[in-house]
């Protein structure tokens, strides 16, 4: 899906405000302060991968931005956010680094945890490619998300290269794509991200590698809505044995249940938090996504959750 947020016809008082706005609702909620609000200019173009990875070129005047605490547990879609500089200067800080950034480095940021944004485009606007990935696709154990969070990546050679390039067609193409080639274009990326990260951390895992789990986790996304999806039934139709399947996910930091699962749970919470859903019952939203019965999605929503469904989805569109 191709999403633009575009300035131009407001009156200048509104501009700021409607961008950041609508950034916020089109990722996750963030504080940003424009250095001058009445002169401000940006827009966002944005490529929605099948609601699973984003990427977007975001342009705006200088600004700072900050996710904090309260916000993180006001709504937090687990994300791991990797910046291509384009235009401008650029500041990070996150797990006690700051990193700056220019055109051509590529940096990674977690929206899990607290962090703050400069940039500096004097006497213009910045921009930047940003790319949206799930935390669960991208092939870092728990104990080394850390490592990979306010450095400059490699981009000099190999996959580093390939991965700028992407972006740098996606970013600049993204009104060009079909919804056919956005589940393709999600798996080249994540792909390509697994294997600049598996250089930063020396692991020796390449994306040919990961083939398997990609193919599984995929395969498992696009069966969501069948109440039936099980592990047995990834297993087979991937002529896997049980055991095989499980070793697969070993040292990504859960099961293929868990992984079934968190999938489900987290297109349920985004679809709660549409107010262009508000109107569609709490459970054909849940049977949307492969929990047929009402009464068992709510109790593993608020164990997952810590509220109820129709808790979060109040306070998530209020």
């Amino acid at each position: 899906m191709h999403h633009i947020i575009d300035l131009h016809g407001l009156a200048a008082r509104d501009r700021f405000d409607f961008w950041h706005e609508s950034l916020s609702t089109m990722y996750a909620p963030i504080d940003v302060r424009a250095a001058h609000p009445p002169s401000f200019r940006g827009g966002v173009e944005a490529l929605d991968m099948g609601g699973v990875t984003q990427v977007a070129t975001v342009r705006c005047s200088a600004v700072t931005a900050s996710r904090t605490t309260r916000l993180i547990r006001r709504s937090d879609p687990e994300c791991f956010h990797l910046n291509l500089g384009i235009r401008g200067r650029f500041g990070l800080s996150q797990a006690g680094r700051t990193v700056t950034f220019g055109p051509g480095d590529l940096v990674l940021y977690q929206s899990w945890r607290p962090f703050r944004t400069t940039s500096d485009g004097r006497p213009g606007t910045v921009s930047v490619i940003e790319a949206h990935i799930p935390r669960r696709l991208v092939p870092v154990p728990a104990t080394r998300a850390d490592d990979v969070v306010a450095v400059r990546l490699p981009v000099d050679s190999g996959i580093g290269t390939l991965l700028v390039q992407f972006l740098r067609t996606v970013g600049r193409d993204c009104g060009r794509y079909q919804p056919s080639d956005e589940a393709r274009l999600s798996g080249i990326l994540t792909d390509l991200v697994g294997g600049v990260l598996a250089a930063h951390l020396g692991t020796g895992e390449t994306p040919q590698g990961r083939v398997g789990l990609l193919q599984v986790r995929q395969y498992i996304e696009s069966r969501l809505g069948d109440p039936a999806l099980s592990v047995a039934e990834v297993a087979a139709a991937h002529h896997l044995s049980v055991r095989s399947l499980h070793r697969l996910f070993l040292g990504h930091d859960t099961s293929a249940g868990e992984y079934i699962r968190r999938c489900r749970l987290e297109r349920c919470r985004r679809d709660l938090a549409d107010p262009h859903q508000a109107r569609l019952p709490v459970r054909d939203i849940a049977a949307r996504w492969g929990y047929p019965d009402p009464a068992n999605f709510s109790r593993t929503f608020r164990r997952a959750y810590g509220v109820t469904p129709g808790e979060f989805r109040s306070d998530s569109v209020a």
